[in-house]
């Protein structure tokens, strides 16, 4: 997807959309955790959309959970991309 990025590790993947990490899938517990904070309804898609691969839907997700973007930063430790 145009303007959004998976930068991912041993034990996270860290969905960035734009320069800002929207969404991160914790590895060790099997659990996603997206951003409460709205952004452009572009971001919104991105999410939607990588979720989607995953066949996890907002709705119906037992292993999801919606967090402040403060969390998310912190989750994600601090990953952004500078867009050039």
């Amino acid at each position: 997807m145009k303007n959004a990025r998976l930068i991912e590790d041993s034990k996270k993947l860290v969905l960035v959309s734009y320069a800002t990490p929207v969404l991160v899938l914790d590895k060790t517990k099997g659990m996603f955790f997206v951003t409460n904070e709205k952004f452009s309804s572009t971001t919104s898609k991105h999410i939607n959309g990588y979720l989607a691969q995953w066949g996890i839907t907002k709705q119906k997700a037992s292993n999801l959970k919606h967090v402040d973007q403060s969390e998310i930063v912190r989750l994600s430790g601090n990953v952004s991309i500078v867009q050039l």
